[in-house]
């Protein structure tokens, strides 16, 4: 099973598992099912968007070098 890693939109405590993070929300914070359930959907996306920039930011980027050369030679 896949770690899954959810933040408490409530309090902001790590919680590993789904059924983890519904549990802490139906009784630490006392949300009815149906919020509970769009809380987690929320978390969901909040986790795919961020791990989104984590690998745009492990691409390389494509950084165009000047030839020192040219540059002399117009001088």
């Amino acid at each position: 099973m896949e770690d899954e890693n959810f933040i408490c939109p409530v309090c902001g405590r790590k919680i590993r598992f789904k059924n983890h993070l519904f549990n802490h929300m139906k009784f630490r914070h006392r949300f009815a099912k149906g919020e509970v359930l769009n809380a987690i959907k929320k978390a969901q996306m909040e986790r795919k968007r961020k791990e989104g920039r984590k690998s745009r930011k492990e691409l390389p980027t494509i950084v165009e070098e000047s030839e020192p050369e040219e540059e002399e030679e117009a001088q």
